[in-house]
């Protein structure tokens, strides 16, 4: 056995083994030491070794080697290669005092007809943790996702499966594995549905819809864990048109072309585990022969609603659509808008109201309410208002535009709005 010390202290003269102070008149009470054993398995030929000292120094020999008074710290070995044989792993321990640190490398024979198994993951996306044990073993080699050991005896093997959120942990696969031949140990990850978010499209009707077309559709997701989800992570994409909205729950068909749209929502749990919900949507060309609807309950014209908690205005409607077997529209829908009408007192002037109307026509409008089946005028819609007050702080009143839809079963849409026919206007007023 040969052992050489080496270090930048050493230049300073002092002919010691151990890297520690060498004066005469030193007061210091001698440093703390301990033994350090290097055993090298099998003790081959060749089989050398380097060890860094604490500080930085080196040491270097072969073979199984044990060293006293060695100085306390952190030491690392690293074994030098041996033909036909695997190299052990780069070692590093502390030494404490007055203790013996044994450093073990161990060289295994390279068997050209070892037994090669592989390990793999399946879907190879999870990556998932694994553990492959001998019969006999009791540590066994640890890896993450796909992975190939070459040089393995012959035996019983088993391959214990990490734990993957979102996904059903595949059951500890045991397989005999036999020289030369490779055995692949396969973990099936199948995705867990209960611990996926579940989205849903608020979409119930077959009927297409004109191009332009205001309706809105909206979204949610629940999860097992989070419960309801915020719309934050909801990703709403078209298959003609690809991803058009995005961290809301309602999106709007205005914006969608012409064509049969299959709309996806995409939502995504704390996890990060991702789920989706489709429903198809048609948007047309506008037909032409538009259905028809009129406000006729009360008679047409500025009507007081009295400022309240609750305050409340029955409308009614009629309606005619040629193309329809029944001589009405298929279904109406509602919409009231705070009109932004300038100047003090009643905005009565029929030009004045009308300019406000354009804003029906906004495809991206979202206030409208669900569509309603048609139903007979003595069925009274009454709807209800914000408690709002009755001046907006200076001497104007809070005006209101009251508007009704009609929906066509061919599709087509009333998308005219006139003034005392599908729209009213009213305004709040103070209690009296």
């Amino acid at each position: 056995m040969s052992i050489r010390l080496s270090s930048a202290i050493l230049m300073l003269g002092c002919s010691i083994t151990v890297l520690v102070g060498c004066s005469d008149d030193d007061p210091a009470a001698p440093p703390a030491t301990g033994t350090i054993t290097i055993d090298m398995q099998p003790n081959l030929t060749g089989g050398g070794w380097e060890l860094i000292l604490p500080g930085g120094g080196t040491a270097t020999g072969a073979g199984d080697t044990t060293m006293a008074d060695m100085k306390t710290g952190t030491y690392t070995l690293t074994w030098q290669p041996v033909a036909e044989y695997t190299t052990p792993e780069i070692f590093t321990g502390k030494l404490a005092a007055d203790v013996t640190l044994i450093l073990t490398g161990v060289y295994t024979w390279i068997d050209p007809n070892a037994a090669v198994i592989v390990i793999d993951v399946e879907p190879d996306a999870v990556d998932a943790s694994w553990r492959l044990v001998r019969e006999g073993q009791t540590g066994g080699i640890i890896g993450r996702g796909d992975g190939v050991e070459d040089y393995q005896m012959p035996g019983n093997y088993r391959v214990e499966w990490g734990a993957v959120v979102g996904y059903v942990t595949p059951d500890t696969l045991t397989m005999a594995v036999v020289s030369p031949e490779t055995t692949t140990f396969t973990g099936l990850y199948a995705a867990d549905p209960a611990q996926y978010p579940t989205p849903s499209i608020g979409w119930n009707y077959d009927n297409p819809l004109p191009q332009g077309f205001s309706q809105v559709i909206r979204g949610g997701a629940v999860d097992a864990e989070d419960g309801p989800l915020l719309p934050t992570s909801f990703v709403w994409t078209s298959s003609l048109d690809g991803q058009f909205a995005g961290g809301t729950d309602t999106i709007n068909t205005g914006v969608l072309s012409v064509g049969v749209h299959e709309i996806e929502l995409s939502v995504t749990d704390s996890d990060g585990l991702t789920a989706t919900a489709t429903d198809t949507v048609r948007i047309v060309t506008p037909p032409a022969g538009q259905p028809t609807v009129t406000i006729d309950r009360p008679a047409w014209g500025a009507y007081d609603v009295p400022q309240g908690a609750d305050p409340t205005q029955t409308f009614g409607w009629d309606g005619t659509d040629a193309a329809s077997g029944s001589g009405h529209p298929a279904f109406v829908r509602l919409i009231y808008l705070r009109a932004e009408l300038t100047g003090g007192g009643y905005a009565t002037t029929r030009a004045a109201v009308e300019s406000e109307m354009a804003r029906f026509t906004d495809a991206s409008l979202m206030e409208w309410s669900p569509w309603l089946p048609w139903s007979e005028i003595a069925d009274d819609r009454r709807v209800t208002f914000p408690n709002q007050p009755s001046h907006d702080g200076g001497s104007a009143l809070i005006h209101y535009l009251f508007a009704v839809q009609a929906w066509s079963e061919t599709g087509a849409v009333s998308t005219t709005f006139t003034y005392a026919d599908n729209v009213a206007h009213f305004y709040i007023v103070p209690p009296k």
